[in-house]
């Protein structure tokens, strides 16, 4: 063997106990990036289990403020997702404190259905009513008003003949609802201008 081949048969060698030594390196690293990965799963199961135990949603739990609210709700959706089974036991009485909470909250934001059968609109102020009649545009906004006939039929003067809506047969509509103010507003200033 000659001196050439002999320095590249020794850097060679040396090269490849350096690599040798890396792939070592490398393989400890990904031993250790495993076990790492296993205490961090560990831990990650630990922090949730010990969230779940401190923080079990109570069936009885009143709900008097937003925060609670959010709160109440996060902690069924952590128990929904880690615990279906264990947690099927209070999701019930849970999820009826939340609608309840949520119902009184829609009640005092704003208007809500009234039943014709309860109280008649307003007379002479536009509402949205309900026409199930109509499958397509169920809702409509019509008029609570006078009802006026002539008589005779000629085109004289008229007698008022009672209340009803203006658009829709009164039998046809179950339900109606205020307008939003602003809404409301423009539908008068709309009827004074058709009648001014």
């Amino acid at each position: 063997m000659t001196d050439i081949e002999q320095k590249l048969t020794a850097r060679v060698a040396e090269l490849e106990l350096a690599l040798a030594g890396r792939q070592a390196a490398i393989g400890k690293l990904q031993l250790d990036l495993a076990a790492a990965d296993a205490e961090l799963t560990r831990l990650s199961s630990a922090l949730v289990d010990d969230a779940l135990a401190r923080n079990k949603p109570s069936p009885s739990a009143t709900i008097d403020s937003d925060e609670e609210f959010v709160r109440l709700l996060g902690l069924v959706c952590l128990h929904w997702t880690c615990e279906p089974v264990a947690f099927a036991e209070s999701r019930d009485a849970l999820i009826t404190h939340i609608d309840a909470y949520v119902s009184a909250r829609l009640a005092a934001a704003g208007p809500q259905w009234i039943s014709m059968a309860d109280k008649m609109p307003p007379k002479g102020e536009s509402v949205l009513i309900f026409y199930p009649q109509d499958i397509a545009e169920p809702y409509r906004i019509d008029m609570w008003d006078e009802w006026h006939e002539d008589p005779i039929g000629m085109g004289g003067p008229t007698i008022c003949v009672g209340e009803g809506f203006m658009s829709f047969g009164d039998d046809d509509i179950e339900y109606w609802m205020p307008l939003p103010a602003i809404a409301a507003a423009m539908f008068a200033a709309e009827g004074d201008a058709n009648h001014g």
